[in-house]
């Protein structure tokens, strides 16, 4: 790709012209090559089926029945069907061979051998093939047979080869009695004149496209060279232009080459006018960028001498001004500190006054504790008083059940005596026994409830005997309390007057503070405005300082652009002096 793209423009069209004419011939042969093919193959057929129909239709099948059957190529119906494919041969010099062979197909190639003529038959005999032997078939064979078979007509193979030729073979179905195809007559027909067809296209074809080609080639290069000749003297004239000459002179025409030399022309004769205005302004520029250098040279000076005076004017104001900042600054923490001093007292009166009246507001409530804690003490003896007299009771609930239980136990054994009493009496007793019986099952009832009863005022007992014993710690505990609230009530009122005191005292130094923190804001303010008046006078120097500096800039970029375009234009006139106009 890369070679081709370094080729001339010729050569580029003549190697495109080349492949196309390749192509197209390759084409058109290829195109003509399967076309004779079809139409050498179909006259073939067509051909081969008017030879064969008529020997076919001279085929009796009881014939070809009885040489089935026979053993022996010498058989009488052997030798009747030996001649008559051996006439056919004789009568159709295109037809190498008819013959006739089994359908069977066995291990999917092999056919029986029935009858033949009498080249083949001599060549069986030596390979020792007999009547009904198996014979290997090729593969077009096998697959037209398959054809036959399946669609029960006149089939033809497609054009093989073997050891003895180039062929295309046709076969005719032959029915047995039942109607079944049971074997086939064939008839080989040579197939070289399809071949040597092909070989003479391919040939013929091949020279025809050589000597197109040369041809072609030998009138477009002729071409080629006329038409590209305006495009050669174009090269060759923009050559000079990059070579600095502009003393160009095309030949120009009417076709499309032409008109470019025409437009190139008219360009190198522009460029000349250009160069020729640009060399006479380059030397305008060289004479006033000297001038412009020396005027930039000495407003530099100037500058540079009054920037030098500023700078020591502000350097001074900026010194005052920073004094006076750090003055401004000194005040200013002095009447914070104060201020803060003031704010803090303040705060610590108030946190003192606070303090008082929750020193008050907890000596009251201490007083409430220990009213609170007498009246709980009160309260618990109440109910130790209470708790005792209910195990007393609980007491007692056991002693009646007991009795209750003694009651049931005498029930019962009386219900018994009963039962037994009303057992003796027979039938007249027979009621009184379902009573007896009732009256025991309540005293069985009973039995169980009080039993129950006395376990649970157990538990009663047990518990109340457990709530005793908690009131009398629960007592003790609030004696401790009682005694522990009494001191801290005093030391509350220790507190409280300690509080006074202190907040007295601290109202004292609030007032100070804030005298001296108006007296301190006061000083503040006038050195602040002192500070804003040096401020804005070192701002107004430091704008002057600012814009002369920038002026300066601007001098000395202008010094500095009159020498580059003093050397532009020196450049500009050498660049010049190189064209040949």
């Amino acid at each position: 790709m890369l070679k081709f793209k370094n080729l001339s423009v010729a050569k580029k069209i003549l190697t495109f012209s080349t492949t196309s004419t390749v192509l197209i011939g390759i084409i058109l042969i290829s195109f003509s090559y399967f076309l004779q093919s079809k139409i050498l193959l179909e006259t073939l057929r067509n051909q081969t089926s008017q030879i064969t129909q008529n020997w076919a239709n001279q085929l009796n099948p009881d014939d070809v029945e009885k040489a089935k059957e026979a053993k022996d190529y010498d058989d009488p119906s052997q030798k009747k069907l030996t001649e008559f494919f051996d006439l056919l041969s004789k009568y159709n010099p295109n037809v190498a061979q008819g013959y006739i062979y089994g359908t069977e197909l066995q291990d999917g190639n092999k056919t029986s051998v029935i009858a033949f003529p009498s080249h083949v038959i001599k060549a069986f005999k030596e390979a020792g093939l007999k009547v009904g032997d198996m014979y290997e078939q090729p593969t077009e064979i096998v697959n037209s047979i398959q054809s036959m078979l399946k669609n029960k007509e006149i089939t033809f193979t497609n054009v093989y080869k073997d050891d003895y030729g180039t062929w295309i073979s046709i076969l005719y179905p032959i029915t047995d009695k039942n109607g079944n195809i049971s074997s086939y007559f064939a008839a080989d027909v040579d197939a070289n004149m399809i071949v040597n067809g092909r070989k003479e296209i391919i040939i013929y074809g091949g020279i025809a496209i050589v000597v197109f080609l040369v041809l072609v080639l030998t009138i477009q290069s002729i071409f080629i060279k006329k038409t590209l000749f305006p495009l050669k003297e174009l090269v060759k004239g923009i050559d000079k232009l990059s070579n600095g000459n502009f003393d160009v002179k095309l030949q120009t025409g009417t076709d499309e080459l032409g008109i470019v030399n025409t437009k190139f022309n008219a360009m190198t004769t522009q460029i000349k006018e250009i160069i020729l205005k640009i060399k006479e302004t380059s030397y305008n520029i060289d004479e006033f960028s000297k001038e412009l250098l020396v005027v930039a040279e000495k407003n530099s000076e100037h500058s540079t001498k009054i920037t030098k005076d500023i700078q020591q004017i502000d350097s001074g104001i900026k010194t005052q001004e920073h004094s006076m900042v750090e003055s401004a600054h000194a005040m200013t923490e002095i009447a914070e500190g104060v201020h803060i001093i003031a704010n803090n007292a303040y705060n610590v009166s108030s946190s003192v006054i606070n303090m008082e009246n929750k020193s008050l507001s907890g000596n009251n409530s201490m007083k409430n504790v220990v009213e609170q804690m007498s009246l709980i003490s009160n309260a618990m003896e109440n109910t130790a008083s209470a708790i005792k007299t209910l195990n007393e009771h609980s007491k007692e609930i056991s002693i009646i059940m007991e009795v209750i239980t003694q009651i049931s136990n005498q029930t019962d054994l009386l219900a018994l005596n009963a039962a037994i009493e009303a057992a003796r009496a027979g039938e007249y007793g027979s009621g009184f026994a379902v009573v007896a019986d009732e009256i025991r099952k309540l005293a069985d009832q009973s039995k169980h409830s009080a039993e129950k009863i006395v376990k649970l005022v157990q538990v009663i007992q047990t518990e109340i005997i457990n709530a005793v014993d908690s009131m009398n710690k629960g007592n003790k505990e609030v004696e401790f309390g009682i005694k522990i609230a009494e001191q801290t009530d005093n030391l509350f009122s220790e507190i409280q007057n300690t509080t006074k005191e202190v907040a007295s005292q601290t109202q004292n130094v609030s007032d100070s503070s804030q005298q001296i923190s108006t007296t301190t804001e006061e000083m503040t303010a006038t050195i602040g405005d002192l500070t804003s008046g040096a401020r804005v006078i070192s701002s107004t120097f430091d704008n002057i300082t600012n814009r002369v500096e920038s002026q300066q800039h601007s001098i000395s970029y202008i010094v500095d652009a009159s020498k580059q375009l003093n050397l532009v234009s020196e450049e500009l006139q050498e660049l010049i002096s190189q064209f040949q106009i």
